[in-house]
């Protein structure tokens, strides 16, 4: 896999966890129950973001 293909595949897996992010916020802006299930995942999805965007300045530094 060549680096552009990398940082393609990163970009459409942050966007993505970004969407899902999103529409979690959403969800939990007028949730009745309880929050936590919801909450936790939520939480997973922007740890693994976090790790994705460090991926993706990695391999921009290998590209540098």
């Amino acid at each position: 896999m060549k680096v552009p293909e990398i940082q393609t595949a990163i970009a459409q897996e942050t966007k993505t966890l970004e969407a899902k992010i999103a529409k979690r916020t959403c969800i939990l802006d007028t949730y009745v129950g309880d929050p936590t299930r919801l909450r936790l995942e939520m939480e997973k999805w922007k740890s693994e973001l976090e790790i994705w965007h460090k991926c993706l300045a990695w391999v921009n530094d290998l590209e540098a």
